[in-house]
């Protein structure tokens, strides 16, 4: 349970395990907090079907590789709402110095520029609890869909 008394469904576990685990058949999940029981919660808000991971771009050329990611990044910005903060894991693949490629599991913290300050400060101080129960190290925070800030933070994904 986070500071502020959020807690995460088993849910996002589930899909979690989906998105990583032997099916491997989600490239990303965005999570939201759900106010809207008794207590919040964390859930599932949705979830995108794998279009490529690491074992499958193993044809493809780095440079190919790198155009579909910052397709997917850019396809993720697009549906992040524009006042409303999510979190959200996705998988890249990254190519490695071998020539081979490797998943890059990412979490994401979308807080927009113009989103109210409280729904700000409800996801910041709930980040660490979801982010500690999916196990996901790598973080990168956005808050503007201006083409600086995206291939700002898309830099950031693979550094």
């Amino acid at each position: 349970m986070s500071m502020s008394g959020i807690t995460v469904s088993p849910d996002c576990e589930k899909a979690h395990a989906r998105q990583l685990g032997k099916e491997k058949d989600i490239q990303w999940t965005v999570y939201r907090i759900d106010q809207s029981g008794k207590k919040a919660v964390i859930v599932v808000d949705y979830q995108k079907e794998r279009e490529f991971c690491a074992n499958n771009a193993t044809h493809q050329q780095a440079c190919e590789v790198e155009k579909r990611n910052k397709q997917l990044w850019l396809d993720f910005i697009d549906g992040s709402p524009d006042t409303e903060s999510r979190y959200a894991v996705i998988d890249f693949v990254q190519p490695q110095i071998s020539g081979a490629f490797k998943d890059a599991v990412r979490f994401i913290a979308w807080s927009p520029d113009n989103g109210s300050v409280k729904n700000k400060m409800i996801y910041s101080s709930t980040k660490d609890t979801l982010k500690k129960k999916l196990d996901v190290p790598k973080e990168v925070f956005i808050s503007s869909k201006s083409q600086e800030e995206i291939d700002d933070t898309f830099k950031q994904l693979f550094g």
